[in-house]
């Protein structure tokens, strides 16, 4: 009886793990997919700011408009933002592995 019970719970355990596996999403595809307000959220949720999130994930839907990213290194060489005249880089490589390991972490449900 209690191997049964045991047996049981694996399987409901692994069902859980499987559906939280389904949910996790891949940061290019956060980039790539989701609205302008959900790459702000995911963005905010790494310690960005509020204002520069919304400028980044403004500038991320104006590039994927004109084309889908191939890469994270990608988003990191076409999202610019201004500042006065020039524009800068949105987001820095070392920025980008801040925002993947934190991504990592953190459950989007």
């Amino acid at each position: 009886m209690q191997e049964a019970t045991a047996k049981q719970r694996l399987e409901n355990e692994v069902k859980e793990l499987k559906s939280q596996l389904a949910k996790k999403t891949e940061p290019l595809d956060v980039f790539n997919n989701l609205s302008a307000s959900q790459v702000a959220f995911r963005l905010k949720s790494t310690g960005i700011t509020e204002t520069t999130a919304i400028k980044i994930a403004e500038s991320v839907e104006v590039e994927r408009s004109k084309n889908q990213f191939e890469s994270l290194n990608d988003v990191v060489n076409r999202v610019k933002l201004k500042s006065g005249k020039r524009l800068i880089k949105g987001i820095s490589s070392e920025k980008m592995l801040n925002i993947v390991d934190s991504w990592s972490k953190i459950s989007f449900n």
